[in-house]
């Protein structure tokens, strides 16, 4: 996935849930305000990153099914929330990419 659709990119900023893209090796390509408030994470500029709450989370490329529901603590609060795992791309040549809600 060479670029984000931009008509993804407004369809999460409009949504109410913390929203964001990220890769198989856990680099943050987009996140949307309320990902921004919830997390206390913030990408700058248009470079990838890594949110230190995404460490736990359990992406295998290996395998057919991705666990969703995933559980992560919420920095600061020491609470759990609740993570639905999306693929957006499925390719044999290039990274693949999630949606995580």
């Amino acid at each position: 996935m060479e670029k984000i659709p931009q008509f993804l990119i407004k369809t999460l900023q409009d949504i109410s849930d913390a929203a964001a893209i990220i890769d198989e090796n856990k680099y943050v390509y987009y996140v949307n305000n309320n990902f921004e408030y919830l997390f206390k994470f913030k990408i700058g500029g248009k470079r990838k990153s890594r949110c230190a709450a995404l460490s736990g989370l359990n992406i295998k490329t290996s395998v057919k099914v991705i666990t969703s529901p995933q559980f992560l603590i919420i920095p600061g609060h020491q609470q759990k929330t609740r993570l639905f795992v999306y693929l957006l791309n499925k390719s044999k040549t290039q990274e693949h990419f999630y949606l995580l809600i």
